[in-house]
């Protein structure tokens, strides 16, 4: 039993970029964990992290609400992906690929996901205005999110490029979570 609001009621209250790094890093290192287990989560959201915080302030993140996450390993061809008619997770929060039937969850789906939790942590709102997903069924192309270097100045160019690197709507050219982890724990030591 996590003890702790969600990261959603959270990031308002405790806006500052200090405290949104370190939570944002856990839950990549949480992601790399759960990736290397060959587990895609599929609905990552800041609903589902819990933060709790102890005396000091200092945060403690939990990625939470596993209801739909799939295994990526053993998995057969027509295990894990979307039908037709169906989608699972948060629509505002699913990678644009899984809008098209057949495709299976990957990691990088969770890194998409982690994109749009991080934009909205770091900006205050959402990277796209409508579902990517739900415009992927439509067959419409997804326009790029806005600058996040134009609407959160003082987030390090670095956090920046790689929260827009992971909203990427080719998959491959997404980061993994490792590589997310590292690159925030970077930008943490130098903004210390």
């Amino acid at each position: 039993l996590v003890k702790g609001p969600s990261l959603e009621a959270l990031y308002t209250k405790y806006g500052e970029l200090p405290f949104c790094l370190e939570v944002l890093t856990q839950v990549a290192e949480g992601l790399a964990g759960i990736h290397a287990q060959g587990v895609v989560h599929r609905d990552l959201k800041p609903a589902n992290v819990l933060v709790v915080t102890d005396a000091r302030g200092a945060p403690s993140a939990k990625i939470t609400d596993f209801g739909v996450a799939t295994a990526t390993f053993g998995r057969r061809d027509d295990d894990g992906g979307t039908r037709a008619g169906s989608l699972l997770g948060t629509p505002n929060y699913m990678a644009p690929e899984l809008g098209r039937p057949g495709v299976p969850a990957s990691p990088a789906a969770d890194v998409w996901s982690f994109g749009c939790l991080a934009f909205e942590v770091l900006t205050g709102r959402r990277p796209h205005r409508s579902a990517p997903v739900l415009a992927r069924l439509r067959g419409s192309s997804i326009p790029p999110p806005p600058d996040l270097h134009t609407l959160a100045p003082a987030v390090p160019a670095a956090v920046a490029d790689l929260i827009m690197a992971c909203l990427d709507e080719l998959p491959s050219a997404r980061p993994s979570a490792p590589t997310i982890a590292e690159v925030l724990t970077e930008a943490r030591g130098r903004s210390a």
